[in-house]
């Protein structure tokens, strides 16, 4: 088997890799990786990754139910007790405090991290 094929195999299963742990689509880039080859692994190896989606991590107990809630949550989505004291999160960009359930910063337009409150 030629050199450049087993190249060409590597980048596939690279981007895949790649886009996987940059929480990009992994298709998308094993696709662009069959065109392109290493050029595509190089573009996608100098991309940022993206932040992780909301609710897949940042949890907490309710103080109710003990059920897993989201960090940010104002309201226990089992039992339906109102969380007095709810946390405000924390622009990462400007430092301004948020209402609860806000996902974008209202003072610079940021997508707020789960996890990031006051």
């Amino acid at each position: 088997m030629p050199f450049w094929i087993l190249v060409w195999i590597a980048s596939i299963l690279l981007n895949a890799h790649l886009a996987r742990v940059k929480h990009r689509g992994f298709a998308a880039w094993m696709v662009l990786a069959l065109f392109f080859g290493l050029l595509s692994t190089l573009i996608l190896a100098l991309l940022p990754p993206l932040p992780e989606r909301f609710g897949s991590s940042a949890t907490r107990p309710c103080p109710f139910c003990q059920a897993p809630i989201p960090a940010a949550a104002t309201r226990c989505v089992y039992c339906r007790h109102e969380l007095a004291g709810a946390a405000k999160p924390i622009c990462t960009r400007c430092g301004a405090v948020n209402d609860p359930g806000d996902h974008y910063c209202a003072q610079c337009g940021q997508p707020i991290m789960p996890g990031t409150s006051a």
